[in-house]
């Protein structure tokens, strides 16, 4: 599991909490995920800033890419905020909750 969270870490927007333990994550990709060990050290090993502008240049700056799963679907229409009250309701019918992040 701890595999998939340092997966999850390094889809997430660079940030200097990442860059300082990047020996740490580097190590667990060897070990559990080698397949990803070029990729996680040409990442973690760039500049902090570099990544960063990369990161936003791919998700943040265009609807092709975008990770908000509302802006593909209902782009700047009305409808965007009424879809997402929506799913948020359907994941509490469930019993689930988003954490403030989400």
């Amino acid at each position: 599991m701890q595999i998939l969270k340092a997966i999850g870490l390094l889809m997430e927007y660079p940030d200097d909490e990442l860059w300082e333990c990047r020996d740490e994550a580097l190590a667990l990709i060897q070990h559990d995920a080698p397949m990803l060990a070029d990729f996680t050290r040409e990442l973690l090993y760039a500049p902090l800033l570099d990544k960063q502008a990369e990161w936003c240049e791919v998700f943040d700056r265009g609807r092709a890419t975008s990770l908000l799963l509302f802006e593909h679907v209902h782009a700047e229409s009305r409808d965007r905020g009424q879809a997402m009250v929506d799913l948020l309701s359907q994941y509490e019918t469930v019993g689930l909750q988003l954490n403030c992040r989400e």
